[in-house]
């Protein structure tokens, strides 16, 4: 397996872990989560629209990075 062959897979992964996560779940986990309707809701315990493509380009925009306001003290 070439390089780039690896590389490839990897994207393919990462792009169906993101949908898997973002993804509405069934009405019946929904009811059972608390009306949180996907993975990544329950992880992150918010959710930014009401849409879940929205809620996964908004969460994906900050590329996995959180920055976190430091104590001034």
């Amino acid at each position: 397996m070439t390089r780039i062959e690896k590389k490839t897979d990897e994207l393919r992964v990462r792009a169906l872990a993101l949908l898997w996560n973002f993804c509405p779940s069934s009405p019946r986990t929904v009811k059972k989560h608390q009306g949180q309707r996907c993975p990544a809701e329950r992880i992150n315990h918010k959710r930014y629209a009401e849409n879940w493509l929205e809620n996964l380009l908004i969460s994906g925009s900050m590329n996995g990075l959180r920055h976190h306001q430091q104590n001034p003290l």
